[in-house]
Formats: structure tokens, C-alpha cells, sequence
């Protein structure tokens, strides 16, 4: 707060407080005119914020702009872009960019949900154990001060054996593929996942592709 302020920037600091706080506290404001959002956080609250200020599709306003103070155990969003200024850093000298948005559509115990993505979406073993990894016990808190990809082992292999499998029918770019049996599907746009991971296929944040 202090050093933003020393800035000259005007601060309005809201602090989020359970799952989904960011996107309605992102929307409220969105819709009443705010076009600049400082996010202080992980790549959770930036999704969350993102989902925020989305609507049908586009930007709720589009001047809107999301800045990304990366205070998080992994921060793999931020490793989709060249140029990452410091957060000791004037946020207002940094590089801007437009970057493509994932949509997912889906079902929830009967209700039909949309959610957009920067990093990636996952259905099976991985989102689960991207839970596992962001509940604050005192154990999984010790192994992120130890080590981001340690605690996201962790998680993966206390998941891995427990989750059941799933059937299902997938269509990629209008090609039908046979019913098949699998543990987890991911789409994404960032390749990083669990702070030092990598799918090992290249991405960028603006080349249109998943």
C-alpha cells in the first residue's frame, strides 16, 4: 500500500476473503467504472478477477486492464509474457499486453457455468489436486516454504491413486475421437503449471491456439 502510494497512485484496497470473492468484487466494481485492476496475488485471484470483468464473451468495458502483482506460490500466468517488471517497480511503467482468453462451458450439479482462463483448465486428477495444493494446512504451507514443486508433488501423488477414472467423448477441432477411458484432460495456453512444471509444448499469450 505504502509504496503504491509512493507512486502517486490512489489506492483502493479490498481484501479477498473466500472462493469467488475476487469475481464478485471485480464485477461490482467493473460495472460501476473502474477500468484498472491491481491484482495482489496468486493466478487463482487473477482468474478470479478475469471472470470478473468478463460478460458474454468480451470485457465488461474494453479499456479495461488486468495488472498482475504476482504474489503467489507459483505465478505460471506471468511466465507467458517477455516482459515482467519488478513489483518493487512503478506499475505504470510497465509493458502492456493483449492476450488471449480460454472459455469454458460446463455443468454443475444442473446448472450450466461459464468460466474464462489465462493459464489453463482442467477436468480429472490435476484440478483435484490443484485443490489439494491450495488448502492452507500447516503441513502443505511448510512444503511450499520448502519448495513449490515439492508441495505440488505432494498433491498430485496423495490424488493420483485415489481418483477414479472418467469416460469420455472428445471432438478437437471438429475431428470425433472413440469413447476412451482417461484420469484427466487439460487445455491451456500456458504451458507452466505447479510453479516449476512444464507440459513441454510451446505456448505464447497471443498466437489464438490451446
Amino acid at each position: 500500500m505504502e509504496r503504491a502510494e509512493s507512486f502517486g497512485l490512489q489506492v483502493d484496497a479490498r481484501e479477498t476473503t473466500f472462493s469467488g470473492h475476487a469475481t464478485e468484487i471485480a464485477r461490482t466494481e467493473a460495472k460501476n467504472g473502474r477500468r484498472q485492476f491491481y491484482v495482489f496475488g496468486g493466478d487463482g485471484t487473477l482468474n478470479e478477477v478475469l471472470n470478473g470483468v468478463m460478460e458474454n464473451d468480451r470485457l465488461i468495458s474494453p479499456d479495461i486492464e488486468l495488472i498482475y502483482l504476482t504474489a503467489g506460490s507459483s505465478c505460471d500466468i506471468a511466465k507467458l509474457f517477455p516482459e515482467r517488471t519488478p513489483i518493487t517497480d512503478d506499475p505504470r511503467n510497465a509493458v502492456s499486453y493483449l492476450a488471449d482468453v480460454g472459455k469454458i462451458e460446463c455443468v454443475k450439479d444442473g446448472k450450466e457455468i461459464v468460466r474464462y482462463f489465462l493459464a489453463n483448465s482442467s477436468i480429472g486428477v490435476i484440478s483435484r489436486s490443484i485443490e489439494v495444493f491450495n488448502v492452507k494446512t500447516t503441513f502443505q504451507s511448510f512444503l511450499k516454504r520448502l519448495n513449490i514443486d515439492v508441495a505440488a508433488l505432494y498433491a498430485g501423488l496423495k490424488n493420483v491413486f485415489q481418483f477414479g477414472n472418467m469416460t469420455c467423448c472428445l471432438t478437437f477441432d471438429g475431428q470425433e475421437f472413440p469413447e476412451r477411458t482417461i484420469k484427466n484432460m487439460t487445455v491451456f495456453k500456458c504451458s507452466y503449471f505447479g510453479g516449476g512444471m512444464n507440459y513441454g509444448i510451446p505456448s505464447t499469450y497471443d498466437d489464438g491456439y490451446l
